[in-house]
């Protein structure tokens, strides 16, 4: 019976020479490695961008639900008088100021939780001839709607660089 490992002592070429073997382990452990060192190395870097869109996907989720909150919080402030809300500046860059007991505009920058959150409201356009909604870029004749507003609310991480702009109209529901 053969024993199971046998030193590769030399042995015959086919041609005639003598072929020594010694070696041939060594540079299949040294391939066998690199192959490990590889897979390892690629796993690593798919491990650390699936952490990446993870994080981003947490930051686009977190911003869209700080966005609504602001949405929310200035449909707060229409319900609680339309006439302070109509009379914000518009086209300028607003901020919240959020208390457990209060909501208000202001001019200072707002970060929450790391995500910077900026307010802006926009005059509302009505077709002439159809009284709809319309783009104040629209080229159909339109006439600014003093009881509609657009606002906007775009909450940006800088950490990731995710931003989020959630747009709503908002109309004096009261008749202020």
């Amino acid at each position: 019976m053969r024993a199971f490992f046998q030193p590769k002592i030399r042995q015959e070429d086919p041609g005639g020479g003598l072929c020594l073997q010694h070696g041939s382990g060594l540079i299949e452990v040294i391939v066998g490695l690199a192959i490990i060192a590889l897979v390892l190395m690629l796993s690593t870097n798919a491990v650390g961008q699936f952490y990446a869109v993870s994080r981003k996907n947490a930051d686009r989720v977190a911003a869209a639900y700080l966005a609504e909150e602001g949405v929310e919080s200035l449909r707060f402030l229409r319900d609680e008088s339309w006439l302070a809300l109509a009379a914000i500046p518009t086209d300028t860059p607003r901020y919240l100021d959020i208390s457990p007991t209060s909501v208000s505009i202001t001019t200072a920058p707002e970060t929450v939780s790391g995500f910077e959150r900026t307010v802006i409201i926009r005059d509302a356009y009505r077709a002439s001839a159809t009284d709809d909604l319309v783009a104040s870029t629209s080229s159909v004749s339109s006439v600014a709607d003093p009881g509609t507003r657009l606002v906007e609310v775009s909450v940006r991480a800088p950490a990731t660089d995710v931003s989020v702009t959630l747009g709503a109209y908002l109309t004096n529901l009261w008749g202020e």
